[in-house]
């Protein structure tokens, strides 16, 4: 082979990357041997073996490894320029075949100084952020002393790695671009997969004393995976030692600096964003909101006598397996019932509007104990008799129905039902705790049940809805001091967990989502700015969990539920500690519409775009799924293996989702169609979000 110059360099604005056959060099990061290749020998024994480039040639750099079993493969690189940093395609070619049974491909940067994982701070989307302290024990990049953390690409919402040093604020990011994600029916074990058609890479971080920033191909995971249970093990992937077989991927290089992690984080997810450009079919909104409605008033009836939003209903059947209630949080009774409340004053339907009202009445005259603690979830038995379970009642549940509670007071005015939220409202001003925070999770005799602290902020919007309610000061005070409150842990420390009381205190979306919230009610009670970038901060957070590519579902597994005609963007992933993804990122079209018109930032509108239309390509919307009812959508699956497999069934937070956006966007602007809404003056729709 011949031997080209010794030396390319591409110069950027902030950093070069040289490229020569001793290896390559970009700021503080090297390899001194780019060629990495993992061989699979016959007896399924696997070995590293890497080799320096032997040409380099404008930007394109060759190398053959060849193997102690007599194989031979093809590697070539090309390198391209681009603002900041460079891409490289690379091609890996068998060019023989000995005795090697499988092989697999890995591109990695190492920095040229020591340093430990936990001395630097990362960023992986759904996966990891900072140095992941509030995350389940057996968490992927839990283990701030691991050497190896690989995560398979259909994990993430876009195949992002960054890492950041924070002595000086240098990033260096990796990203896949254009990934493909296939695999196929049971590629969901452990043992070594062998298999041409993986098309998934992993990305992640090696440390052996020096940290090195990694892409493989195909995606072998570890030394943590969820595949055969969460805990410390690998799940190896290889492509098949054959003749003529080839893998190639593309992958950017980024170097930059942050002032914090957050900084970071927005800038390495927009970067992956814009280059995804992301195209989502369009849905039909006004089928959506009318489908939706109506699947809640199928199911929002009385069962055994008692009037219950009941907690399940089978995907595709349309049955319904579970009759108890919940008052919010995944049960959203409160929040459904005044949705339909709502619909049924709007079209004079009076069926519709006692439904609601029996709904809500229900909840009112039996679940709030005397202290103003509610309970917060029902079941039905046979006979028509109620038992109450007797768990603690979790902030975020019972903030969920007080807020459909107060939803539906301003459609009635019912004394009865506004009583009811103060006596919460009033419960949370007596307990507030003088740093302004609030205990999350509380007995029914008044006492915390534990003092974390943290999902303080989840009362907010209801303490904000019960002052406009009310015009009472006490509760628009109460807010305020829960704001400053997260403003000081939550915001500072860009660190949001606890958002699901069914899965406490780990890093997770809704937790997120409850923020961005939260700011964005202390803004419109307000009026101050302070409280706009702790919002946007929030949602670039949450916006890191929603998946901004289409992974592939397997054509050959029978068991996959998603719908395979429909995009999987949209999704987001639920938390850390596990790959489940779900709809809820539905319930913040609204939210980010608010965060473009406050902040004339773009990208939130594009976003808000995004989601209206992503988010409905889980439910039956036009029919064409075959549910039972054109409403219905699954309440939770992976995209990662178990591929598509998930619940079926659906549970009323997945319609209150879909549903309450369309609504604030209607109430504000007169329509929930966002080009429509973007027709009117700036200065007007400033004027209707702050009414």
């Amino acid at each position: 082979m011949a031997v080209g110059p010794a030396l390319i360099l591409l110069a950027f604005s902030t950093a070069q990357v040289q490229v020569a056959p001793s290896g390559v060099k970009f700021g503080t990061w090297v390899q001194a041997t780019p060629i990495e290749i993992e061989i699979v020998r016959s007896d399924r024994s696997a070995t590293w073996v890497r080799a320096a480039y032997q040409s380099v040639k404008d930007g394109r750099a060759q190398g053959v490894i060849n193997t102690p079993g007599g194989s031979s493969l093809l590697v070539t690189d090309q390198y391209q320029n681009v603002a900041s940093g460079f891409v490289i395609d690379r091609t890996v070619r068998v060019l023989t075949v000995g005795t090697d049974k499988a092989f697999a491909s890995r591109f990695s940067l190492v920095h040229s100084t020591p340093s430990r994982i936990r001395e630097n701070e990362f960023f992986v989307p759904g996966v990891w952020y900072k140095r992941n302290e509030s995350v389940p024990k057996n968490a992927l990049a839990a283990d701030p002393d691991a050497e190896v953390v690989l995560v398979r690409e259909d994990r993430l919402p876009l195949p992002i790695a960054l890492v950041r040093n924070p002595q000086n604020g240098n990033t260096l990011e990796l990203s896949h671009l254009n990934p493909d994600g296939s695999a196929f029916a049971g590629e969901d074990h452990r043992p070594r997969i062998v298999d041409g058609r993986m098309q998934f890479g992993s990305i992640g971080f090696l440390n052996s004393g020096k940290l090195a920033i990694a892409f493989q191909f195909p995606g072998s995971e570890g030394d943590r995976t969820y595949i055969g249970g969460p805990g410390n093990a690998w799940a190896l992937r290889s492509h098949p030692m054959e003749l003529g077989f080839k893998h190639q991927y593309r992958l950017r290089v980024t170097a930059d600096s942050a002032t914090n992690f957050a900084t970071a984080v927005q800038a390495a997810w927009r970067r992956a964003f814009e280059e995804a450009a992301p195209k989502v079919p369009k849905a039909n909104q006004a089928v959506a909101y009318r489908e939706s409605l109506n699947l809640l008033a199928r199911v929002g009836v009385r069962y055994n006598g008692v009037p219950s939003m009941p907690f399940q209903v089978r995907v595709p059947t349309g049955e319904v397996s579970d009759t108890s209630s919940q008052m919010g949080f995944v049960g959203k009774a409160l929040p459904a019932a005044a949705l339909l409340l709502k619909d049924g004053l709007e079209a004079k339907n009076t069926g519709r509007v006692q439904q609601a009202e029996d709904l809500i009445n229900f909840w009112v005259k039996n679940s709030m104990n005397p202290n103003g603690v509610p309970k917060t979830w029902y079941d039905i038995q046979k006979e028509g008799t109620v038992t109450w379970r007797t768990e603690p009642t979790h902030l975020r549940i019972a903030s969920d129905g007080m807020i459909g509670v107060l939803d539906a007071w301003r459609l009635t005015k019912r004394s009865d039902w506004l009583n009811f939220a103060r006596k919460f409202g009033d419960f949370l001003v007596a307990n507030q705790g003088e740093d302004g925070s609030v205990a999350g999770l509380w007995n029914w005799d008044g006492t915390p049940n534990k003092a974390f602290k943290n999902v303080s902020y989840h009362v907010v919007p209801f303490l904000v809805a019960l002052h406009h309610a009310t015009g009472d000061p006490r509760y628009s005070k109460a807010a305020i001091r829960v704001g400053e409150y997260a403003l000081s842990t939550v915001h500072s420390a860009c660190a949001y967990s606890g958002g699901a009381p069914d899965n406490p205190n780990v890093t997770d979306k809704e937790a997120g989502i409850l923020a961005m919230q939260a700011f964005l009610a202390l803004n419109g009670l307000t009026g101050e700015e302070r409280w706009i970038e702790p919002a946007a901060q929030a949602g670039t957070f949450c916006e890191t969990w929603t998946y901004a590519w289409n992974v592939p579902l397997p054509k050959d597994d029978p068991l996959v539920i998603y719908p395979r005609n429909r995009t999987t963007l949209g999704l987001s992933i639920i938390a850390t500690g596990h790959s489940g993804a779900d709809n809820c990122m539905a319930l913040t079209v609204y939210d980010y519409y608010r965060l473009w018109l406050l902040t004339k930032d773009p990208h939130f509108l594009r976003f808000a775009r995004f989601l209206a239309d992503s988010t409905k390509q889980m439910m039956d919307w036009d029919g064409s799924l075959g549910y039972a009812h054109r409403g219905l959508l699954t309440e939770v699956l992976t995209l990662s293996p178990p591929h598509g497999q998930g619940l079926h069934g659906w549970l009323p937070w997945l319609s209150v989702a879909i549903l309450e956006p369309m609504v604030k966007m209607k109430d504000a602007f007169g329509t929930f169609e966002i080009d429509e809404i973007e027709k009117m003056p700036l200065s007007e729709r400033l004027k209707r979000i702050r009414q």
